[in-house]
């Protein structure tokens, strides 16, 4: 074992728990992990060149250059793979922290509260602009968005692309709500009792290098032998229902293993190698891809299960391999972090308004790919860090409106 690898048990309260509780299984309350919250404060800072990639890679958007990226289309399909597994494994964390000091009623309220009211608020407010941009870059209207808000807006609430009501990039929002009050039940009852306190050999393998590896067996035989048969992928939950599902077990785990400091030490210890299998396995499939010597359009349905399977265990590790490095190298607080919890639901919500009004001027000139992407990363997030902080953080209006508390 390598020395950054010995951690054990911690004996003081990084995770929050005392040792010879932790051993026994209980159900205990965890203290902050400060490397989750890192990691959710990244997530959002890999959101905005997502979404200004996928501008100019080969998958759908509301908004697309002339001009695609093979480079930011590999950039898109990797990120997609584990990125909405790592949000709900953070948001499922977040929930244990929430119920600490909160029973299950009040828990809800605050949740929902916090959700909701941004929800609706981005709804109405922060994706319109959004269709209306789409309409106007495809040629489709040229009037100006304050005449088509207060004339055409409110006269077509059918569901987008039909009609104009969409929740667009805020779809996460909506289904951790539901999820939230879904697994209610469950996390009050994992909350009460443990559920290593009865099984402390499962704790024991959890806790192991590869342990963890156990935990993803669920997932994959929900993608090997449901996803071919369920629909997914439009994000509406009804019809996205496979997906919920997976997204529902990374979220239980999340809140399941917040109170047990010993299954977060085997993340640590299986980090290297889980990301060692997720890059390798990533450029293996997608080069062949690229090269030719992988052809998708002709997969039998065998193989599409197995390639459903290996996405999700890449997803699983990559999920491993971004815990067990933030824990080694991330577990701190300072005022940086403080500030970026705070901006993470409010920039994650406006994001996507200010990439799109600035990629309908970008889009209409001759900058390549590349560097028209790296122009709307950056002027995406400096801009919306500025109308967080300016316009958002210093009012109670818009705290309550953007969902800080």
């Amino acid at each position: 074992m390598l020395k950054d690898d010995k951690v054990a048990v911690p004996a003081v309260p990084v995770a929050g728990i005392d040792p010879a509780v932790a051993v026994a299984g209980q159900a205990v309350n965890p203290a902050r992990l400060f490397y989750i919250d890192w990691v959710k404060a990244g997530c959002i800072a890999i959101l905005i060149p997502y979404h200004a990639a996928l501008l100019y890679s080969s998958f759908p958007y509301h908004m697309k250059s002339k001009e695609t990226s093979i480079a930011l289309s590999i950039f898109n399909a990797i990120v997609l793979i584990w990125y909405v597994a790592v949000l709900m494994f953070v948001a499922g964390y977040g929930a244990r922290i929430a119920m600490i000091k909160r029973n299950p009623l009040q828990f809800i309220t605050a949740r929902l509260s916090r959700l909701v009211i941004p929800l609706l608020f981005g709804v109405f407010v922060i994706v319109p602009p959004q269709i209306y941009l789409e309409h106007l870059y495809k040629g489709e209207i040229d009037y100006n968005y304050f005449t088509w808000y207060t004339q055409h807006y409110f006269t077509n609430l059918t569901p987008y692309p039909a009609g104009n009501l969409s929740w667009h990039h805020l779809w996460y929002i909506g289904y951790l709500a539901v999820i939230s009050a879904l697994l209610l039940p469950l996390c009050v009852r994992i909350k009460k009792v443990s559920p290593f306190q009865r099984m402390p050999g499962l704790r024991t393998l959890l806790s192991s290098r590869y342990g963890n590896i156990l935990l993803v067996v669920p997932i994959l035989m929900i993608e090997f032998f449901l996803r071919i048969h369920i629909q997914s992928g439009v994000l509406d939950i009804i019809h996205d229902s496979l997906n919920f599902i997976v997204m529902c077990f990374y979220y239980i785990y999340g809140f399941m293993l917040a109170s047990d400091s010993a299954i977060y030490n085997g993340f640590l210890k299986s980090r290297k190698i889980c990301l060692s299998f997720a890059l390798i396995s990533v450029f293996i499939y997608y080069g062949g891809v690229l090269t030719g010597l992988i052809d998708t359009a002709h997969f039998d349905t065998l193989t599409v299960q197995w390639i459903n399977a290996w996405r999700g265990m890449v997803a699983w590790c990559f999920t491993a391999a971004i815990i067990g490095y933030a824990s080694r190298y991330l577990n701190i607080n300072n005022k940086i972090l403080r500030y970026a919890s705070q901006a993470f639901l409010p920039v994650y919500i406006i994001h996507q308004t200010i990439l799109f009004i600035l990629a309908y001027y970008v889009l209409g000139s001759d900058i390549n790919p590349f560097a028209g992407f790296l122009l709307l990363t950056v002027s995406t997030f400096i801009i919306s860090m500025l109308v967080f902080e300016f316009g958002i953080r210093r009012f109670k209006i818009t705290r309550l409106l953007f969902g800080i508390y």
